[in-house]
């Protein structure tokens, strides 16, 4: 009888490790950009995901790509915009926009606002746009979830002046 609670447990650890939040991060990983998913850290290898940001030519308007380096998949993620090289400057600097509906949420935060997945469907690629409010150097940060106990943080865009 013990061993069948055993294997019983073993399933559900296995079965809880296949998701992200299925609806995307909650408004309490704002500041920190850390997943729940106790009692898992970040990984501390390199990340096989990058973020790229750059100008499109509108004033104020900045492309953002997330993607992976080898095509392996992610289920979830969170990216906020930041000015580099000021501690706690994480006021609202801009907004996600363009058409991202179909693979994201906006999280309005009290200082700054985050996109984050709306499902854990299996994704190699996204792309979507970013409007700043003031022109200056902005960065944007990302947390990859590639499983629930694989997520990697801080992966950073360069730096781009608008």
């Amino acid at each position: 009888m013990a061993m069948k609670f055993l294997m019983f447990g073993v399933m559900l650890v296995g079965l809880r490790s296949s998701f992200a939040y299925n609806s995307g991060a909650p408004e309490q990983t704002c500041d920190s950009m850390t997943p729940g998913h106790t009692p898992f850290q970040p990984q501390v290898t390199t990340s096989p995901f990058t973020l790229n940001a750059f100008k499109t030519g509108v004033p104020g308007e900045v492309t953002i790509e997330l993607r992976s380096r080898d095509n392996q998949q992610f289920k979830g993620f969170m990216i906020k915009a930041f000015r580099p090289g000021l501690n706690g400057d994480v006021r609202h600097l801009g907004e996600f926009g363009g058409n991202f509906h179909d693979f994201a949420n906006k999280v309005e935060c009290p200082l700054e606002q985050v996109l984050t997945h709306w499902n854990s469907q299996p994704k190699t690629e996204l792309k979507f746009t970013w409007n700043a409010k003031e022109n200056g150097n902005i960065q944007f940060r990302a947390t990859v979830v590639q499983a629930y106990d694989i997520f990697y943080m801080n992966i950073l865009s360069p730096v781009i002046n608008l």
